[in-house]
């Protein structure tokens, strides 16, 4: 097998744009192909040979089981690696991984290849990602790539395709002139949800292949295609790959020693077996098969229980924004009766009631809670978590003005009036729909 292969580029940009990307994944160990040579003039980079790509690799039949569920696995782990790089490969496919053995080291190699399509704020694009728009794809990177071809040709005044799903032509003059930036697919904010669809779907094609396997009846895939929330499609690619793994260790081989000859008397006990001259060796174990002994081989699998295949995350985001609106709502009843409670209480008192330390307390704790909270709904993925904790903040906000209203010895029912909104929020909050449980298809 060659020990390199050359990568050819149609035009220098795209040449060094992959040539930069791979050289900083190859200082930081990712599982990528080494760059020996960058050839500009001759628009192609010269590379270690990496191996055969999965598709193939998988179709030669002769695989293990329990290798094949390593090999996906590791692929899994290695896009995640990559991710937390900072570099985001957005088309996932069987094509774009390769599987290599070598002689004399246990286990095979896999790498992931081809950065042409991969966004990253370390090297911004500065042409529109040479992807069409897919109905395969996840519907944030659908409508990016569109937009994207959409600007590009409303700038060079080129008439647009009917159909961008389909084949459309792209002018080479014109992409080669093209240098833009702020391009809608590196604006993507939920980049694991678009992560997962793709694996999602490398996973549905690798089942098809390897027919008969774990991996074929439980379509693994499903789980991770449409996911509109980062934290759920990381869950879910996590969940996926220790299936994997479990399937891996399930199905593979018990070791053990093999039948040899035994060892002479007169020569030491250790290491008899490597000096024993090959004559004696294919003797005893003519005098094991006479016997009706035979050297071990691999043996062959023993019917294992399949683990089960892991939860299906929530499909049902909206819901829980459901119960968090009406949480809000409830909030803000709530505030509005301990106002109402407020002016009512200093109308019929000869002076309104007194700000005490305790209702400066709950207002500060509240505005601040709410502050950090927005905050974390701007910058971070997991909206939900921090939606609930904006909740949490306004609820002990409003246990302190109700603690307040207390040592002020107001009425019971008052003080029952002014607690059924924080309470009411609290078991919003209990009954809201968690991620769900469910079990892979049969």
């Amino acid at each position: 097998m060659d020990l390199t292969f050359q990568k050819h580029f149609d035009d220098r940009y795209t040449q060094s744009r992959e040539h930069q990307i791979l050289d900083y994944l190859n200082q930081r160990g990712a599982a990528v192909p080494k760059v020996i040579l960058s050839h500009a003039e001759g628009k192609y980079l010269e590379m270690s040979h990496a191996g055969q790509n999965l598709a193939q690799w998988l179709g030669q039949r002769d695989q293990m089981e329990s290798t094949v569920f390593e090999v996906l696995a590791e692929s899994i782990r290695i896009l995640l690696e990559v991710s937390k790089l900072g570099i985001w490969h957005l088309d996932v496919a069987a094509r774009n991984f390769v599987v290599s053995s070598s002689e004399g080291e246990p286990g095979v190699r896999v790498c992931l290849i081809d950065f042409g399509n991969a966004v990253s704020s370390l090297f911004p694009l500065q042409k529109p990602l040479w992807m069409r728009p897919s109905a395969e794809q996840h519907r944030l990177l659908r409508q990016a790539l569109q937009k994207d071809w959409q600007a590009f040709y409303q700038r060079h005044s080129l008439i647009e395709p009917a159909d961008w799903q389909s084949n459309f032509e792209v002018p080479e003059a014109s992409y080669q002139a093209d240098w833009t930036d702020h391009l809608q697919v590196e604006a993507i904010a939920a980049r694991p949800c678009v992560l997962a669809h793709g694996l999602g779907h490398m996973l549905g094609s690798t089942a098809r292949i390897v027919q008969g396997t774990s991996v074929h009846r439980y379509d693994l895939g499903l789980s991770l295609l449409d996911l509109e929330n980062d934290e759920q499609a990381l869950l879910a690619i996590e969940a996926v790959q220790r299936q994997l793994q479990a399937w891996a260790q399930a199905w593979r081989p018990t070791p053990r020693p093999v039948r040899g000859a035994e060892p002479s008397s007169a020569a030491p006990r250790q290491g008899a077996l490597a000096e024993t001259p090959p004559s004696l060796i294919g003797s005893a174990v003519q005098a094991t098969e006479r016997e009706g002994l035979r050297p071990a081989a691999s043996p062959a699998p023993l019917p294992v229980k399949t683990p089960d295949a892991p939860p299906s995350p929530d499909r049902s985001p909206p819901r829980r924004w459901l119960h968090v609106a009406a949480s809000a709502v409830v909030m803000v009843v709530g505030w509005v009766m301990l106002d109402l409670i407020y002016q009512a209480a200093s109308g019929k008192s000869a002076a309104p009631l007194q700000t005490t330390v305790l209702a400066l307390s709950g207002v500060s704790l509240a505005a601040l809670g709410s502050v950090i909270c927005l905050g974390g709904l701007l910058w971070s993925s997991q909206k939900i978590a921090w939606w609930r904790r904006l909740l949490y903040a306004n609820v002990l906000g409003q246990s302190f003005l109700v603690l307040e209203l207390w040592v002020l010895q107001l009425p019971n029912q008052v003080l029952w009036f002014a607690m059924a909104c924080p309470l009411l929020v609290l078991l919003l909050s209990a009954v809201s729909p968690s991620r769900a449980k469910g079990t892979a298809p049969h």
